[in-house]
């Protein structure tokens, strides 16, 4: 496909997806509450895990279902960690930081600390949910975010595959210019087990896409865990290709 096809196909779709416009729209942020805070602790009162996490001014049911599924988070951390206090190798915390906050979508990004002898590791899990429309109160995948087709017979779906495509890209390029560390004998096919597109997501506050990779998967742990941000454009721009 040439170039201003491609173009033109990128603001057909963008005209038919909200989320193109994030950027354009003014946000309507919801207010931040008082976040749940608790410590969790084994038999012997030993603390094992400190956690933050976000609630919000519910103004719809959609935004009370946020709250609620972090209400259900620390419940099961309470009873997941006091009947395996094992689980953890050694003191861990849960923090919050809300990516991006508007009249259509909140995202929230979970860091988890666990200090564990001289090191801290860090990983990191985000949910975006739908604050409108079909999925509103819904934690949202990429394919449902890009407003595509689910494929129920595919093992991959479409935006998924495409994601991994562009971030291989991104990849080979920094592998080249050796901006990164890279693990030796990375591939493709490496990079498709440490990276779930449809659910290793979250919007950054300009409405990019932000997929991530959990820190000494595919380079060394100093580099910390990587983000490879995407104009949602881009991915509908791909789409658009593959399905011409």
């Amino acid at each position: 496909m040439n170039q201003p096809l491609r173009a033109a196909l990128a603001l057909l779709l963008c005209a038919l997806v909200p989320l193109c416009s994030l950027a354009q729209e003014e946000p309507e942020a919801l207010a931040l509450l008082e976040p749940l805070e608790g410590v969790v602790e084994t038999e012997q009162g030993e603390e094992i895990l400190r956690y933050t996490l976000p609630q919000v001014e519910a103004v719809t049911p959609a935004d009370e279902a946020v709250n609620a599924h972090y209400q259900g988070v620390a419940q099961g951390l309470s009873a997941a960690l006091s009947a395996a206090p094992d689980a953890l190798d050694g003191l861990a915390s849960i923090s919050y930081e809300v990516a991006h906050n508007s009249g259509r979508y909140l995202s929230v990004v979970l860091s988890t600390y666990v200090l564990g002898g001289a090191s801290e590791t860090e990983t990191i899990a985000a949910d975006t949910f739908a604050r409108d429309g079909l999925y509103a109160g819904q934690r949202l995948t990429l394919t449902q975010l890009l407003g595509l087709e689910p494929e129920e017979d595919e093992e991959t779906s479409l935006a998924g595959a495409l994601a991994l495509e562009l971030v291989w890209q991104l990849v080979e390029r920094d592998s080249e210019n050796m901006d990164r560390d890279y693990l030796d004998g990375l591939t493709k096919e490496k990079l498709s087990e440490a990276l779930n597109p449809e659910t290793d997501f979250y919007l950054d506050a300009d409405g990019n896409i932000v997929f991530f990779i959990q820190s000494g998967v595919i380079s060394g742990e100093v580099a910390g865990v990587l983000r490879f941000p995407f104009a949602p454009a881009e991915l509908l721009s791909a789409a658009g290709s593959a399905d011409g």
